[in-house]
C-alpha cells in the first residue's frame, strides 16, 4: 500500500478497557460513515498494514471506539497506540464533506464525457454546498463539488475525476 493512494483519518490515541479496543481520534473536517468500515490501514514502521474491524462505535465528535480482529489483549492494543490511521483516497471522495481547498487547487479534471476540462482554480464555499472553480484557458467552469460528481482524487498525477450532469459543462463551453 502506497501512503500517496491514501489520506491520513486520525491515530489511535490510546487504549480502551482490557479487552483489546482502542480510541482513536480523527479530523474533523473529514466525515466517514464509521459503521460501514471494514477495514483501516495502520501505520506501522513506515508501512500501512491492514487492520480488518471487529467493532466500532463513535464515542464523541471526532473520538471513535474500534476492536479489531485478531488484537484481543490490552497488550496488543498498547502497541497500536500513536498508529496513524489512513484510508482510500475513493473514500474521501464518497465522503460527505469534499475535500478541502488546499489539497486539490491546481489539479487539473477530468470528466467522463468531456475529458481534461481544465485546472482547478478555487473553491467556493456556497451556502448549499462548495463549487469547484476550473479554469480552462480564458473560460470559468463551476462544478458542485459532491460525491455524486468527484468519484476519484489520484493524488500522484494531481488529478481530480469527475462525472458531471449532461450538459453541464456544455453550457461553460457553448458546445
Amino acid at each position: 500500500m502506497k501512503k500517496e493512494d491514501n489520506f491520513q483519518l486520525g491515530y489511535i490515541s490510546k487504549t480502551h478497557g482490557y479487552k483489546g479496543e482502542v480510541v482513536f481520534l480523527t479530523n474533523p473536517e473529514i466525515q466517514i460513515k464509521y459503521n460501514k468500515l471494514e477495514s483501516v490501514l495502520l501505520e506501522i514502521n513506515g508501512n500501512l498494514i491492514p487492520f480488518f474491524i471487529d467493532s466500532i462505535s463513535v464515542l464523541a465528535n471526532n473520538a471513535v471506539l474500534v476492536k479489531f480482529n485478531d488484537i484481543d489483549s490490552e497488550e496488543k492494543a498498547k502497541k497500536l497506540v500513536k498508529c496513524n490511521i489512513f484510508l482510500p483516497l475513493q473514500m474521501l471522495a464518497k465522503s460527505k464533506k469534499p475535500p478541502q481547498q488546499s489539497d486539490i487547487i491546481g489539479y487539473k479534471v477530468i470528466d467522463d464525457n468531456k475529458g481534461e476540462i481544465g485546472v482547478i482554480s478555487n473553491i467556493l464555499d456556497m451556502p448549499q454546498q462548495l463549487i469547484l472553480e476550473i479554469k480552462n484557458g480564458p473560460i470559468e467552469i463551476l462544478i458542485p463539488a459532491n460525491e455524486n460528481i468527484i468519484y476519484k482524487i489520484d493524488k500522484k498525477n494531481k488529478t481530480v475525476f469527475i462525472n458531471a450532469p449532461e450538459g453541464l459543462i456544455d453550457i461553460y463551453l457553448g458546445t
